[in-house]
């Protein structure tokens, strides 16, 4: 009888660190998702701002000539 004791308290052990590695897991996941979510909208707004600027610098140089041809007529 006690030899099934300890069998069942080594499987009940098992199954619970089982079950906290999966619940540690899913918060690492929901962590990593925060992170994400939050990081991403920034990268993309320094994205644009530096590669932005590089496109833009030709639309404001048009802009400008235009600005100054149509004060010059």
């Amino acid at each position: 009888m006690g030899f099934l004791c300890v069998l069942v308290f080594f499987w009940l052990a098992f199954k619970i660190l089982g079950l906290i590695f999966r619940l540690s897991w899913s918060i690492w996941k929901v962590v990593a998702g925060l992170i994400l979510a939050l990081c991403v909208p920034f990268l993309i707004v320094c994205l644009v701002v530096l590669g932005g600027i590089f496109l833009l610098l030709p639309l404001i140089a048009v802009g400008l000539l235009y600005a100054i041809l149509k004060a010059c007529t």
